[in-house]
């Protein structure tokens, strides 16, 4: 994992630290015992919480190394290791462990053989990934195109050694899950992403290692995490806390005269079989843009790290503001909604739920918007400034101002998108779920296909535009859901309006296309090839702009404000316990 990405997100995992009992032998047998689904329930939502520490830890930690590392390291080398790099190491990770991560925690491990059985099978991900490791190392380093920096080959060894070291920690791990011992995970990655990022940025601000100083802080990160995980499993260990009473019990070991790698639990491991299918498929999917710009050399090396910083940090407000929104309306829009299918509803008589739920999809709809345009609007004329205040002219010369501006156009859609698969999806009965599955299937296929062909003949904007004609296919599959479900609920209409009207009054549109205009000019006379005196004004300008458009709207807009009002109202009352 290299210290400019944040493609990769944490897994989430049911988990929450058990109590600790004062009698040791009590608590060893508890901990071999399957956990009831109360404890797994208050797990869950333990984990979620931890979940969001540890992304948030990730996206600021991130944030903060890029601004230091794009001044220190050379465009070049910012693409192998921002693209090139991660993508070996989340590749050979995600096929090291994912199915079997998975498949473990399906486990109910009631006895010491249990444990047994299910560490062998966890370690069959070691040999397994360093194969895997092995073989996309060969590519890498002679079928791919070849940096001309001379360091990439051992960079990549390095990489793949890190891979394996990582795979060793998964046991514990996977007993930690099924423990619901949360709060290690945190606490190993935190440690884990400090020793890389100091190691990392030393590296690169006082020596001239290069891609070296981004193999020594993955080393650090791996060899931190599991040091980590090592101590505190020994200690818990000790103390008659685990079902084991060393870690040397959670080594591969032959039981009943068969050898390790033939003792495991079989229907486990066929489990991680089918789970190895799809995950192939998933990885192919989810790093679609790294493996066409790494297989299909549409960018050059600089080119492509360029663009994964913009995309990172254009991604920032999807990620910390609609994501959380998305989420959270899901859970509410599937504890209103009817998912039996189509029902022909009295006209005269509209449920209630439907009526509830289609107002708060109008004021998500127009709350995202709103938020939407006023980026995409200020984001044209500002995006020049962000990216030189933070990366310098290493993101402020030649196409990353013109990425920046396209991404924030983008934003407006991923934003009307997150809300309308959101209702779409809660409402949806069991066979259009598994048609929706499909079509999203054929969308992401569409995409990596497209954004072949878009970069080829556009550049890195060519992603950006394969992901706007990506999302808007998808807003119109959702429409259509959405459609269908109110179409038998015609009802609903004459009480709560069009749920997907998102509207805003014609004065908030007439400032934002103002503020558009002024904020262009003022780009131009004040900010470009300017010194600070003159962009100061600049900054001043957006600042007038976006007052004035935040007096229109609570002027104009009073009806939608009371509309969010209301609605932040009936969520925390939805959350309230009974």
């Amino acid at each position: 994992m290299t210290a400019l990405s944040n493609s990769q997100h944490p897994q989430k995992a049911a988990s929450a630290a058990p109590s600790e009992a004062a009698d040791a032998s009590s608590t060893q047998a508890a901990a071999t015992t399957h956990l009831d689904a109360g404890a797994k329930l208050q797990g869950a939502v333990a984990s979620a919480s931890y979940n969001i520490v540890l992304q948030t830890l990730f996206r600021i930690s991130t944030f903060a190394l890029n601004a230091v590392v794009l001044r220190y390291a050379g465009g070049d080398t910012l693409g192998i290791a921002n693209v090139r790099l991660l993508l070996l190491y989340s590749t050979s990770l995600f096929l090291g462990r994912e199915a079997l991560r998975k498949a473990c925690l399906s486990a109910a491990c009631k006895t010491q053989e249990d444990w047994r059985r299910l560490f062998n099978l966890v370690w069959l991900g070691v040999p397994f990934g360093a194969i895997c490791v092995a073989i996309l190392c060969v590519i890498w380093t002679s079928l791919l195109e070849q940096p001309l920096d001379p360091k990439y080959p051992s960079t990549v060894a390095v990489y793949g050694l890190c891979v394996v070291a990582e795979l060793a920690v998964e046991p514990l791990w996977v007993m930690a899950q099924m423990l619901l011992l949360v709060r290690i995970k945190v606490v190993a990655e935190g440690i884990a992403l400090a020793a890389r990022s100091v190691a990392l940025v030393s590296l690169l601000i006082f020596t001239n290692l290069g891609l070296h100083a981004f193999a020594v802080g993955q080393a650090c990160f791996s060899v931190a995490l599991l040091t980590t995980y090592a101590v505190y499993f020994a200690s818990r260990a000790r103390r008659g806390l685990l079902p084991i009473s060393s870690l040397t019990q959670i080594l591969p070991i032959g039981l009943e005269g068969r050898a390790w790698f033939k003792s495991y639990p079989p229907q486990i491991a066929q489990l991680a079989l089918t789970f190895t299918q799809q995950s192939l498929l998933k990885q192919l999917l989810t790093e679609g843009e790294r493996f066409v710009m790494t297989i299909a050399n549409t960018l050059t090396f600089k080119e492509q790290g360029v663009y994964d910083v913009i995309n990172n940090l254009g991604s920032l407000v999807p990620r910390l503001l609609f994501q959380p929104i998305e989420e959270s309306f899901y859970t509410f829009f599937a504890g209103l909604l009817d998912r039996s299918g189509p029902k022909q509803v009295d006209a005269d008589t509209p449920q209630e739920n439907d009526v509830v739920a289609a107002r708060t999809l109008r004021t998500l709809l127009r709350l995202v918007v709103a938020v939407g345009l006023v980026i995409c609007v200020f984001g044209q004329a500002y995006a020049y400034l962000a990216l030189d205040l933070y990366g310098g002219t290493l993101l402020s010369a030649g196409e990353g101002p013109l990425l920046l501006r396209s991404y924030t156009a983008y934003v407006v859609l991923l934003a009307i998108n997150g809300v309308t698969e959101c209702f779409a999806a809660a409402s949806m009965a069991a066979e259009d779920v598994q048609r929706h599955n499909r079509w999203l299937l054929v969308f992401s296929v569409v995409f990596v296909l497209a954004a072949w062909q878009f970069t080829l003949a556009l550049g890195s904007v060519g992603f950006i535009v394969a992901n706007s004609v990506n999302m808007l296919v998808r807003i119109m599959r959702s429409v259509f859901s959405i459609g269908k479900y109110f179409s038998v609920r015609k009802a609903v209409y004459k009480q709560a309006g069009n749920p997907l009207s998102c509207r805003l009054d014609w004065r908030t549109i007439l400032v934002l296309a103002a503020s558009l205009a002024i904020t262009l000019l003022s780009e131009q006379a004040f900010c470009v090839s300017k010194p600070w005196v003159w962009r100061l004004l600049h900054i001043a300008v957006g600042g007038v702009m976006l007052a004035l458009l935040l007096v229109v709207g609570y002027v104009y807009e009073k009806e939608f404000i009371q509309d969010v009002k209301d609605l932040v109202a009936r969520l925390k009352n939805k959350k309230k316990p009974e």
